[in-house]
C-alpha cells in the first residue's frame, strides 16, 4: 500500500538501504535476545532448587542478579559511540553480535552454576549496549538528513517487534 500512494508513511524503498535493513535486522534480534533473557533467567534463577536446576532465588535477588546485565548496557552503550567515531557502526555491531551470541551459548553449555548466568548475562548486556547503541548511526549514515526521522522510528518499530517476538517465543516455550 505505500508503494502506491502519492505521500507515504513509510518510504519502503529505505528499506533496501545496506544500513537501514542492516540495522533493522539488528534491532529486530537484540529485541529478542534483550527481552527473551529478562524473561528466561528470572524464571531459571527462581525454579526450586529441587528441580535440578533451579537457583531458588526470590524476586528481589533475581532483580540484583540482572544488575549486571544492564550495567554493561549502560557502560557499554557510551564506548559504542566512541568505537563508532573511530571506526563506523559495523565492528560494534559485530563485537555485539559476537558477544550476545557467547552469551546464548555459555548456559547452553553450562548453567549449573550461578556465576555461569551472571557471566551470560554480562555478555547480554555488552552485546546489546554495543548493537544497539549503533543502529541510529548506522541508519543516520545510510539516509539523506530528511529521512533519518522515519527510518530510525521504523528501526524502534523492529526493534518492539523482536521484543514482543521473543518474551511470547520464550513465554511459550517455558510453559511446556
Amino acid at each position: 500500500m505505500e508503494l502506491r500512494v502519492k505521500e507515504p508513511l513509510i518510504d519502503v524503498p529505505l528499506f533496501k538501504i545496506s544500513g537501514v535493513w542492516t540495522a533493522h535486522v539488528v534491532a529486530l534480534v537484540f529485541g529478542f535476545a534483550m527481552f527473551g533473557t529478562f524473561v528466561l533467567v528470572p524464571t531459571l534463577l527462581q525454579l526450586p532448587t529441587i528441580t535440578g536446576y533451579g537457583f531458588g532465588k526470590s524476586v528481589s535477588e533475581v532483580g540484583l542478579f540482572l544488575l549486571p546485565t544492564v550495567f554493561m548496557m549502560v557502560v557499554l552503550g557510551p564506548v559504542a559511540g566512541n568505537l563508532i567515531r573511530k571506526v563506523g557502526p559495523k565492528p560494534p555491531m559485530l563485537i555485539g553480535a559476537l558477544s550476545v551470541t557467547a552469551a546464548f551459548v555459555l548456559p547452553a553449555i553450562a548453567h549449573g552454576e550461578l556465576w555461569q548466568i551472571v557471566a551470560s548475562g554480562m555478555l547480554t548486556g555488552a552485546g546489546i549496549g554495543m548493537a544497539l547503541a549503533v543502529t541510529s548511526n548506522a541508519i543516520i549514515e545510510s539516509v539523506p538528513a530528511t529521512q533519518t526521522g522515519e527510518a530510525i522510528s521504523a528501526n524502534t518499530i523492529a526493534r518492539t517487534i523482536g521484543r514482543s517476538v521473543g518474551t511470547a517465543i520464550i513465554s511459550a516455550s517455558e510453559a511446556h
